[in-house]
């Protein structure tokens, strides 16, 4: 068979292949066969994904189903969908050994892990290591794969395997609906998988609180990372029940309390602070006090639909409401403290000065009047500044008291 032509378009040869009978399939397969490890066949059927590999693929599956498994399983490194069909092959021939470590290959394919990098079922959810794919539909596949390598694990007798194989399963789907998830942590066997159900609900937790606030933040000059936020303690009270209310109402006002205590750990906890209140405003009780602030709260949060259910589903269980008044009191105390300071704007725009302004006037016009008088002696000189302050309404004249 002439390798003339190799760089048709592989679309249309494709179609004109299946067009033909099986004989004629038949003849097609036996000639790239005959070639198969001369060049430059031999390149364009050792990738994955050339057109002509899944072409020579296509007529194996229906010609040669030894060649065609023998094909997938050798390039499965390249395309983790190959270890599919070699995946449910072996499980008809109860080869589940083999199952255990094709699935194990596959994954590590599917995360596009370099060599020497490894990805432990037992060790790290997948849709931690993911990252951005945690927020695409996941591909069916990768489910079949998780369920064929969980049923041999369970044919082995392997049930530590069985068990993560399933709540990963679980978890790819519906980790943002906390009621699943933690029903799904609930069926691990205990005690005799402790640390396993210990160890990935620690991750999931994890995942939760940076998806739904973003990632913790270094203090300055190294300092130790943030505490873990209210989103942390939102999923230990979830895993507990109901009947944590009054314990997690307790730690939400202890956490104001620490957050409020030194400028630094302010301006750390704002993200957090910033999705409780926007959580807790579905009465709309900021929106209609400071609707400068719920619009500046809202900037550049997350927003999973499915996530924010769950979070806020959480938050009425566990009685978090009747504290609007006391976040709303914290947000009179300290929003002054995180307006931004004009000399540190890096240019001739106050826009963002501005905006914290006219919302520390909404929600504490005391506070403001005395900003701005302190303004109008350290940045008189800052024109723009007072420019972006009449545009709110708010002038050089209110800080001076005339």
């Amino acid at each position: 068979m002439s390798t003339h032509g190799l760089g048709l378009d592989d679309k249309v040869v494709a179609r004109f292949i299946r067009g033909l009978d099986a004989d004629a399939k038949n003849d097609v397969l036996k000639g790239i066969q005959a070639k198969h490890d001369q060049k430059p066949w031999k390149q364009a059927l050792d990738s994955a994904h050339s057109g002509w590999f899944r072409i020579y693929t296509e007529l194996c599956r229906g010609q040669d189903r030894p060649a065609y498994l023998e094909n997938c399983r050798a390039r499965i490194s390249q395309d983790w969908t190959l270890a599919l069909p070699v995946a449910k092959d072996l499980e008809r021939g109860k080869k589940y050994a083999e199952i255990l470590v094709l699935c194990a290959a596959a994954l590590r394919s599917f995360l596009h892990l370099r060599e020497g990098e490894n990805w432990e079922l037992r060790q790290e959810l997948l849709v931690t290591r993911a990252g951005y794919r945690v927020n695409r539909q996941w591909d069916a596949r990768v489910l079949d794969l998780l369920q064929i390598w969980g049923r041999s694990a369970g044919a082995l007798q392997e049930e530590e395997i069985a068990a993560a194989a399933r709540l990963q399963s679980d978890l790819l789907e519906d980790w943002r609906n906390w009621d699943k998830t933690i029903a799904a942590f609930r069926r691990i066997p205990q005690p005799k998988f402790t640390p396993l159900r210990e160890r990935l609900f620690a991750q999931w937790r994890e995942l939760v609180a940076e998806r739904s606030v973003g990632s913790v933040h270094y203090g300055l000059d190294g300092d130790p990372p943030q505490e873990p936020h209210w989103v942390h303690a939102l999923a230990d009270a979830a895993w507990n029940g109901e009947g944590s209310q009054d314990s997690f109402c307790a730690w939400l006002r202890q956490w104001l309390d620490a957050t409020e205590r030194d400028c630094t750990t302010l301006r750390l906890s704002q993200g957090a602070l910033a999705r409780l209140s926007l959580d807790l405003d579905s009465v709309t009780w900021l929106s209609a006090v400071s609707p400068r602030m719920a619009r500046l709260l809202a900037y550049n949060q997350s927003n999973d639909p499915a996530l924010g259910a769950s979070r806020r589903k959480w938050l009425k269980r566990l009685g978090a409401y009747p504290l609007v008044p006391e976040l709303l009191a914290f947000w009179r105390r300290n929003a002054e403290r995180l307006v931004p300071d004009p000399a540190a704007s890096g240019g001739p725009d106050y826009q963002g000065c501005a905006d914290w302004a006219q919302a520390l006037r909404e929600l504490n016009p005391t506070s403001c009047k005395e900003l701005l008088l302190r303004w109008s002696v350290a940045h008189r000189r800052r024109r723009n500044l007072w420019r972006a302050l009449q545009r709110k309404g708010l002038s050089m004249s209110a800080g001076n008291g005339e």
